[in-house]
């Protein structure tokens, strides 16, 4: 689907355009569903490393991939661009074949997916999924307006500051393995991630045009940022006892965090149209960075489902 959609995407036709973005989305999605559970099945004894794995490279070839396509686009064609997202794009089609089963096996149990509706700690996973996306999304949307708006820094000093929230991103996916290889050490990421995106975002209320503060805030944001996202994911991982178990609740979760997170940004920017300052964001982003960390700690009381 990932390579079709973009294959679609290069006649640059409306119709082909939309289908192809279509088939992308379902495929991205898809992908991010199935490979918690693909890594614990692969890797039962080594999770958090897959995970590690996962979300590094996820970020770090995103990042890459954005900035080398933005060049290819100003030095050549569009056209000549999506030609070479569309050859890239076929490394997912050689990843899938080297991840394929070499037996079929048959399932021992069916998974009871009303049963997983109803259950506590699925929802308090799909909810701190769905937040932490819902902040990020919304916050990588909008907090350079929020820069630009209250701190009253320059257009370059915000395109850097935006710049290190997403590479800080990238650092915790290295990092959160270290840390959640106990309770001890994932209570202390639970409590990062709140106070992160907590003072991440009032610290903006400061009004300080000083580049190190803002600096400070924007790591605050963004190592809230990964460590949510990551753990997230070994959530999906160390709270189900199989792997097609992780498959249903990683589903739901992304489900529910992915709806949240296409809200998120026309919310807040319907507020700020509404009320002419972003405070009532600030102030909502707050409640959100509490929230995020009171579902984190009650999901710790849990072994699994």
């Amino acid at each position: 689907m990932l390579s079709l959609g973009t294959l679609l995407r290069m006649s640059l036709r409306p119709g082909l355009l939309l289908l192809g973005t279509m088939l992308i989305g379902l495929g991205i999605d898809g992908g991010n569903v199935l490979l918690p559970a693909i890594i614990k099945a692969k890797l039962p004894k080594q999770v958090l490393l897959g995970v590690s794995l996962y979300t590094t490279s996820m970020i770090l070839t995103s990042s890459l991939g954005t900035a080398f396509l933005a060049g290819l686009a100003m030095k050549f064609s569009l056209a000549t661009t999506m030609k070479g997202l569309f050859v890239f794009s076929l490394l997912s089609i050689v990843g899938s074949l080297l991840l394929k089963e070499n037996t079929i096996k048959t399932a021992t149990e069916a998974i009871n997916l009303p049963a997983l509706l109803r259950n506590k700690l699925v929802w308090l996973i799909s909810l701190f999924f769905g937040l932490q996306a819902l902040l990020y999304y919304s916050l990588t949307t909008w907090y350079g307006q929020i820069l630009l708006k209250l701190d009253r820094f320059s257009t370059k000093e915000e395109a850097l500051l935006m710049t290190i929230l997403q590479l800080s991103c990238l650092f915790c996916a290295l990092l959160t393995p270290i840390f959640a290889r106990n309770s001890l050490g994932k209570r202390f990421l639970i409590s990062v991630i709140g106070v992160g995106f907590g003072l991440g975002v009032v610290g903006l209320c400061l009004g300080s045009n000083n580049l190190i503060v803002g600096i400070i805030l924007a790591l605050l944001v963004g190592v809230a940022s990964g460590f949510s996202f990551n753990l997230a994911v070994i959530f999906f991982t160390q709270k189900t006892a199989s792997s097609r178990e992780t498959v249903a609740v990683s589903g739901i979760a992304q489900t529910l965090g992915y709806l949240l997170a296409s809200l998120g940004p026309v919310i807040f920017g319907r507020l700020y149209t509404m009320t002419g300052t972003w405070q009532s964001v600030i102030l909502i982003c707050l409640f959100l960075a509490i929230l995020i960390a009171w579902c984190g700690f009650q999901i710790e009381k849990f072994e699994t489902i």
